[in-house]
């Protein structure tokens, strides 16, 4: 047992060792430009986080260990390691790239072993174990985070020691599910995710380091940063009617990163992505823009560049069901799925014998799914896991069901390889 864990060790010390030295991310040709964790990737490098397995490999997909993941976290810390002598482990063996930073971790409280001897740091790491780990480290410097109340629609599969952490992040949008609106929080987490975790949790961190002092835009009834205070730009023209009011400013030479980082600071104010709100409001307006929105409410903020100028617009609406489509012949309102993301229609039904209508449309994109979720959430719906259970259970096949105050229902499902809404009503 012994010489095997040698053996892993210094196999994970190989793989890990350009972690200690200076890396670009254009000598690692499995990470394509175009690849969703690509300016994630760069971040990390870039802050020498982690690096490649090798001169020309980043391994994006490889899973990351439990010592690996303290040791990142452990860089980040900039954590000085002669403090830390021995281990509380008798796995963590002496010498071992990650002994002091897991040694560092234990003594602070951010991290726990398997038991009292055992740590497991070459064991891969769980989305769900990760969360705890972060919640420990964020917590213990003193932030205050709070769950949030959406629940994933896996969320009985999300380890109950973990539940907590993992709200508790997704709810500052440090962490996220998947296009589908699960969390899969026992799943392995990959290089490129734990990269896009750490570029989370660190721009989150930054962002919180300016709220004690963030100024947000005035003459508007909701709570906006206000990005020319907040980068130093100056404001050149506001254009403002009912339910709007637009800034204009200079477009940035580093825009991207200026709107990763006003996209984090709206998210610490309650702002998510939204690809309804994105592509309705660009469809109306003409150009392409980010929109983010409250959950609760009807409360958007778009980002755009607009005629060689940046421009952040916000909109506020005391009836935000003007904006989305409902089914009609319904005795309370559901957002028109196949409206909303013009999405074929293959068949329908109303029984009034039963009080439920269906609508069926081929399948769509997974993120739509996702967004629509959010939509039926921003009006009223709350996700059902006791009645979702019963009815996957009693059907052979997966149900997710939404309730709102008024005990009526919205069902989501596939249904012979299509996508499956059901009403329901007493």
């Amino acid at each position: 047992m012994k010489k095997k864990l040698i053996l892993l060790t210094l196999v994970w010390a190989f793989l890990f060792q350009t972690i200690v030295s200076a890396a670009t991310i254009s000598q690692f040709k499995d990470v394509q430009s175009g690849a969703w964790y690509y300016g994630r990737v760069d971040f990390c490098i870039q802050r020498n986080l982690f690096g490649g397995i090798s001169d020309t490999e980043f391994a994006p997909t490889m899973p990351m260990t439990r010592g690996m993941l303290v040791t990142v976290l452990g860089r980040y810390e900039n954590v000085n390691t002669a403090n830390y002598c021995g281990s509380s482990f008798n796995d963590v063996l002496n010498g071992s790239y990650y002994e002091k930073y897991i040694e560092w971790a234990k003594t602070n409280g951010i991290v726990n072993g398997r038991d009292d001897t055992y740590f497991a740091p070459d064991e891969q790491i769980s989305r769900q174990d990760l969360c705890t780990i972060f919640v420990r480290y964020l917590e213990g410097k003193g932030y205050s985070l709070t769950e949030r109340t959406n629940r994933f629609i896996d969320d009985s599969y999300i380890a109950a020691y973990a539940k907590n952490a993992v709200y508790k992040l997704a709810n500052v949008g440090i962490v996220n599910g998947y296009e589908d609106g699960r969390f899969f929080g026992s799943n392995s987490a990959s290089r490129a995710e734990v990269a896009t975790m750490f570029y989370n949790l660190i721009n989150w961190i930054e962002a919180k380091q300016q709220t004690e002092t963030i100024k947000f835009y005035s003459g508007i009834p909701m709570q906006v940063p206000d990005y020319g205070a907040i980068y130093n730009s100056a404001l050149l023209k506001t254009t403002s009617g009912e339910g709007y009011k637009d800034f204009f400013y200079n477009s940035p030479a580093n825009f991207q990163v200026n709107v990763d980082n006003y996209a984090n600071l709206l998210k610490n104010y309650g702002y998510v992505y939204s690809q309804y709100y994105t592509e309705y409001v660009s469809s109306v307006l003409g150009y392409t823009l980010l929109a983010f929105s409250q959950m609760d409410k009807f409360e958007v903020v778009t980002i755009s560049l607009y005629q060689g100028f940046l421009w952040i617009g916000t909109f506020w609406e005391t009836a935000p069901k003007t904006l989305i489509p409902m089914y009609v012949g319904l005795p309370f309102e559901v957002p028109n799925f196949g409206k909303i993301y013009n999405t074929n229609l293959i068949s329908s039904s109303m029984l009034s014998s039963n009080n439920s209508a269906s609508f069926i449309y081929e399948w769509p994109a997974e993120s739509i799914i996702a967004d629509y979720i959010m939509i039926l959430e921003s009006n009223g719906f709350h996700f059902d896991l006791e009645t979702s259970e019963y009815f996957t259970k009693q059907s052979g096949n997966e149900i997710f069901y939404y309730k709102n105050s008024a005990g009526f229902y919205v069902a989501i499902s596939s249904f012979k390889g299509n996508f499956w809404i059901g009403v329901y009503w007493q």
